[in-house]
This record gives C-alpha cells, sequence and structure tokens, in this order.
C-alpha cells in the first residue's frame, strides 16, 4: 500500500472517529434533556406539600425543576413572557418564580348604630374581582363577613449591573431580582432571596 493510500485510509478513519463522537456526546445531551424534561413533567404533576414551621404557621414546599429558556417557553409560555414584561434580557435570567396565593379570613364582629344602618337596611352584600370575593350577613346585632383574596407574585433573579464597571468586562455581574403582583391593589412590602452557592 503506497504511503499516499495510508494517509487517505488514516484521514478517513480519523473523520469516522470524530463523527462517532460527536454522534456519541449528542446522544448523551439528548438523554440528559429527555430525562430533565420527563422530571420537570412529575414535578409539575405533583401536589404542594404542606407542612407546619416551628412556629406554628402553614408553610409549602415543592420542587425546584431546572430547564433552560426554550423549555420554559414550552412549558410555561406566560411565565416566559414576564420576562419581556420585566425588561430584562432572557439570557441574564438566573432564576424565575411564579407565586398565586390566596387567603380567606371569616370575620365576626358586633354591628354599631349609625345613620347609614338607620335609614337603610343592609342584610346580605357580595363583591367580587378578580382578585377579592367579599360576602357579608347581618344577623341581629352581628355582622359576619368573608373575604377571599387572590394574588400572583413573580420573581426573577437575573444577572444585573456589574459590581467593579471600571473593570469592564472582568468583573462579574450581581444577581438581582425583580418582582411584581399581578393585583393592582397590593404591593411588596419585604422580600430576601439568597442564592447557596456550594
Amino acid at each position: 500500500m503506497k504511503t499516499r493510500d495510508k494517509i487517505i485510509l488514516m484521514m478517513v478513519m480519523a473523520t469516522l472517529v470524530i463523527l462517532m463522537t460527536m454522534a456519541w456526546k449528542l446522544n448523551l445531551e439528548l438523554r440528559a434533556t429527555n430525562k430533565r424534561i420527563t422530571e420537570n413533567v412529575k414535578k409539575v404533576a405533583q401536589a404542594i406539600t404542606r407542612f407546619e414551621t416551628k412556629d406554628r404557621r402553614m408553610a409549602a414546599q415543592t420542587e425546584v425543576m431546572a430547564m433552560r429558556l426554550e423549555e420554559l417557553s414550552a412549558m410555561f409560555p406566560l411565565l416566559h413572557s414576564e420576562i419581556a414584561n420585566l425588561r430584562l434580557r432572557p439570557g441574564r435570567v438566573v432564576q424565575i418564580q411564579g407565586t398565586q396565593t390566596e387567603s380567606e379570613k371569616v370575620i365576626t364582629t358586633l354591628l354599631r348604630d349609625s345613620i347609614i344602618t338607620d335609614t337603610v337596611r343592609v342584610r346580605v352584600f357580595e363583591y367580587g374581582d378578580g382578585y377579592y370575593d367579599v360576602r357579608g350577613v347581618s344577623h341581629g346585632d352581628t355582622q359576619r363577613v368573608q373575604i377571599n383574596s387572590r394574588d400572583t407574585l413573580i420573581q426573577v433573579v437575573y444577572k444585573g449591573k456589574r459590581k467593579n464597571p471600571a473593570l469592564w468586562i472582568l468583573s462579574r455581574r450581581k444577581l438581582e431580582q425583580r418582582m411584581t403582583l399581578k393585583n393592582p391593589n397590593a404591593k411588596i412590602v419585604y422580600n430576601q432571596t439568597v442564592q447557596i452557592e456550594k
């Protein structure tokens, strides 16, 4: 066999090895993606686990999902659209959270004499919109009011301003967070997010 034929054979063999390695790596990536999507689908289907804290308050727990932006867009398009709504670049987002809350409280109180109750007899009232349902019943000198409220909290953690702007690209970006509530009557009073690094 001539030297030229040996070189061609070696180049063909090297090309085949490279192609097989690339196919093997792609297969591993596809398996990992499939496994991650399957796990995320299972996590979505799981119910929220409720438990009582040390100070006897109710708390909820869910598993954290890990996915790429394309997968987020496919599985949760409304949550993905909140990134643009908050004027953020999708590539800088590190974490996004959506939390919906609902609270219910039954209030029982005594009625007092007033001009309104003397002139207008009030027995039952109801009010409802996308965020509140309020029902009230007066019986004798007692007023019973039931209030249900709903809200959705959106939180996005992203890579924001640089820690040291003078160093430009050599300086890492700080993790920042933006939050919004859907209820126009609500406001965020306090929030703290801590990312634990290993």
